[in-house]
C-alpha cells in the first residue's frame, strides 16, 4: 500500500490520472480520478471520480465529481454529479448527491439527499443495480 505522509495544516495536492491501494490520513486534492482499497482519513477532494473498494473504509469529509462505493464511508460526502452504491457499500453520515444509483442491499444511515444544482437537469433517484 502507498502511505501518504500526515498534514495537518495544509492540503496535499497530487496530481494523477488514477492511484490505487492508498491509506493515510491528513487532506488531499487530486486531480483526476482516484481509487482507495485501504483506509483514509480526513479531508479529500477528488477533481473526477472517487471508487471505494470493497476492502476501502474513508472517513471524513469527501468532495468528488462522481463517487463509486464497494467499501465503507464515514463522514460527509459531496457529489456533483453521480454517486452509485453497489451491492454491501455502507455510508454513514451525509451524502448530498445530483443522482444516486443505489444496490438495493446497500446501507445509509443519516442525512441523504438528491440536489439539483445550478444548470443540472432534473433529480433521479435509481434503485437497483
Amino acid at each position: 500500500m502507498k502511505n501518504f505522509i500526515e498534514s495537518e495544516n495544509q492540503m496535499d495536492d497530487i496530481s494523477s490520472s488514477y492511484l490505487e491501494n492508498i491509506s493515510g490520513k491528513g487532506e488531499l486534492s487530486i486531480t483526476g480520478n482516484l481509487s482507495i482499497t485501504g483506509v483514509y482519513s480526513g479531508k479529500l477532494v477528488v477533481s473526477e471520480c472517487l471508487e471505494v473498494g470493497k476492502e476501502g473504509i474513508l472517513i471524513g469529509e469527501f468532495y468528488v465529481k462522481d463517487l463509486v462505493v464497494f467499501g465503507k464511508i464515514v463522514g460527509t460526502v459531496h457529489v456533483s454529479n453521480v454517486a452509485k452504491l453497489h451491492e454491501g457499500s455502507q455510508i454513514s453520515g451525509t451524502l448530498v448527491a445530483k443522482e444516486v444509483r443505489k444496490h438495493y442491499d446497500t446501507i445509509l444511515h443519516g442525512q441523504n439527499s438528491i440536489e439539483n444544482f445550478p444548470g443540472s437537469p432534473a433529480i433521479v433517484l435509481k434503485t437497483g443495480t
